[in-house]
Parts: structure tokens; sequence; C-alpha cells
């Protein structure tokens, strides 16, 4: 199982990570913020002028991120077996539609702060790496708040 997460690691993460820094630059915000989960998206949300957006994906994010770094120092020998309610989970089906459709949302206004039409929104989802690298590419027409770099 490691095998696979060092390979997801290196032709997903860390490409993706290199690409979204030089887009925050691209848009007069510091690059380091795209590595910072949760501080990422709420960074996105200010460059597409919905900070509010950026501030809910955000928060909505951090258990997805917990759960992650959890899952990496769990003992594979402790097994417990948890009953959850049908109303627990159907609140936390809700709030991942909710985090899915508002990410979607902040991604696609992110995009078009790129002058990039819906084509690489699509080609995001599909093959990410390729779209960001494509987004990569294009010059920032955002009318976000930006930010002079020395």
């Amino acid at each position: 199982m490691l095998g696979l997460d060092l390979i997801y690691l290196v032709l997903f993460v860390f490409p993706s990570c290199a690409v979204f820094w030089k887009l925050y630059e691209k848009a007069g915000q510091p690059g380091w913020a795209a590595i910072v989960p949760a501080y990422s998206q709420v960074i996105m949300g200010k460059i597409v002028n919905r900070t509010w957006v950026g501030v809910v994906v955000g928060v909505m994010s951090l258990p997805l991120w917990l759960d992650r770094v959890l899952l990496l120092f769990k003992s594979s020998s402790t097994t417990s077996t948890v009953s959850v309610s049908n109303t627990l989970v159907d609140i936390v089906i809700v709030a991942l539609l909710v985090f899915l459709v508002l990410g979607l949302y902040l991604l696609n206004k992110f995009i078009k702060a790129y002058d990039r039409n819906i084509g690489y929104w699509f080609l995001y989802l599909f093959i990410p790496i390729i779209g960001m690298f494509l987004v990569n590419k294009a010059t920032f027409k955002g009318n976000g708040p930006q930010r002079k770099v020395a």
C-alpha cells in the first residue's frame, strides 16, 4: 500500500503542488499557500472573489485531510467495529455533496480567472495534471485582489 501512495505522491501530488504554486504567484498571491491544506482553498476563493466559498470548502476539507493523516499512522493490526446511525451517515453524505458542488464551483471560477473555458475544467476533472499544466500556460485575467510581486 505504501508503494501506491508513493506513486500517487510522485505522479499527482508533487506536480499539482508545483503548478498551483505558479498559478497562485501569477494571481499575486503567495505560492506557498498552494501547499497548505484548507488555506489553499481560502486563497483560491480570494483569487476569484468568492472568499466565502473558499472558506466553506477549506473548512469542509479539513476532516478529509485529517482522515488521510490518521490513516498513515493507524496500525493495521487494530480493527474496530463502529456502529454509526443512519442519520449521521446521511449528514456526512449531504456534507460531501455540498463540498463537491462548492469545490467544483470554485475550481470553475479559478480556471476562468485564467481566461480558460469549461473544457479545461472537464480536462482537470478527468486528467488533472495535464489540465493544470495547460492552465499554467495562461496569464491571469481575473479581477480578484492582487498583491505586487517584488
